[in-house]
């Protein structure tokens, strides 16, 4: 069941668009999508270097109302970071989403 006291935090899903120069090259671009409300339950993270590079990964389950727009090719940015979707699991009968995410390492 989803407590909506609990959506606390805002989100950003961000959607993916590829578009095509005369040249023919593709360009990825990240566009604003749709501004959740959304709980958030962090589930862990690790620090790692590879290559004299240092990569930290973070998992972080947002909860939010139920949107049929959102799917596994979009992103979320949350706190100036920018996390991409696992999975997405129903609540309910459309009653909100579980969105599975790791943070993006740019």
């Amino acid at each position: 069941m989803l407590v909506l006291g609990e959506l606390r935090h805002v989100i950003q899903v961000l959607g993916k668009t590829i578009t095509k120069d005369e040249y023919g090259a593709e360009t990825t671009v990240w566009a604003n999508k749709i501004r959740l409300r959304a709980g958030r339950k962090f589930i862990g993270g690790d620090k790692t270097i590879d290559n004299k590079e240092v990569f930290n990964s973070q998992r972080i389950v947002f909860t939010t109302l139920y949107r049929k727009t959102i799917n596994e090719n979009d992103r979320i940015e949350f706190n100036g970071k920018k996390y991409a979707i696992n999975s997405i699991s129903e609540i309910g009968y459309k009653e909100g989403l579980q969105i599975d995410t790791e943070l993006i390492n740019d």
